[in-house]
């Protein structure tokens, strides 16, 4: 966390030229202007994306920190299989922040805006443009939610190839369901829409580490493995 603040104190200098960086690249996404409401959001905006930056930076290096706390109490066969395991999370990680960055937030962002259609009422036109700060509030927690609906279920699967493991797993489906709709309400951000598209993904995604699972301890691939 340290480092993270760190790294904000010293791009504090170029504030000016990130938010005008940001502002630019917002509005060539979206084809239309932003607006600040009032005369301090410039600044919060900056303060909100260094923070956000800082903790991500965080994120890693807890991580790694935890790392080097569990491996001394590992077999040299269990830390060679959770090393691969966890940087593969890692990796898995960085691909579903990408694709959540740069394809599904542009998506429901368009999708939003035509929401807000420009229509005239008494003669006086209506155009509604979005406010900066819940603009880039959206985009930057979108990513972190299709993040948590892919890792989560990744987590189990890594637990769930064990013995009897898909037996578990339909066992405590609706209990998945109910802890997904109780974490869903309380991290992702109180828009219906957000919380709806969370849970379905969890859902379908259990449902698909179910149908894995099975396949993975069928009992062809288990004899394959043996022999």
């Amino acid at each position: 966390m340290v480092s993270g603040y760190g790294y904000a104190i010293c791009i504090a200098w170029w504030y000016k030229e990130a938010y005008v960086y940001i502002y630019g690249f917002l509005c060539r996404r979206l084809g239309i202007p932003l607006v600040a409401l009032d005369i301090g959001e410039s600044l919060r905006v900056y303060i909100h994306i260094t923070v956000y930056m800082a903790l991500l930076f965080w994120l890693y290096l807890c991580m790694y920190h935890i790392w080097c706390f569990l491996a001394p109490g590992l077999y040299a066969y269990e830390a060679r299989f959770w090393w691969y395991t966890w940087c593969r999370w890692i990796v898995y990680i960085v691909l579903l922040y990408m694709v959540g960055l740069y394809y599904i937030w542009p998506k429901i962002g368009s999708y939003l805006l035509t929401l807000s259609p420009q229509t005239s009422v008494w003669g006086q036109g209506i155009v509604h443009y979005p406010r900066v700060y819940s603009y880039i509030y959206w985009a930057l927690y979108t990513p972190l939610i299709v993040v948590v609906c892919g890792s989560i279920p990744y987590g189990i699967m890594v637990y769930g190839t064990q013995p009897k493991g898909v037996y578990i797993l339909a066992r405590w489906r609706y209990m998945w369901i109910w802890c997904t709709c109780l974490g869903v309400s309380l991290v992702v951000p109180p828009y219906p829409l957000f919380q709806c598209v969370a849970t379905c993904i969890l859902w379908a995604l259990y449902e698909c580490i179910i149908v894995y699972v099975c396949i993975c301890t069928s009992p062809s691939k288990v004899k394959s493995k043996v022999a």
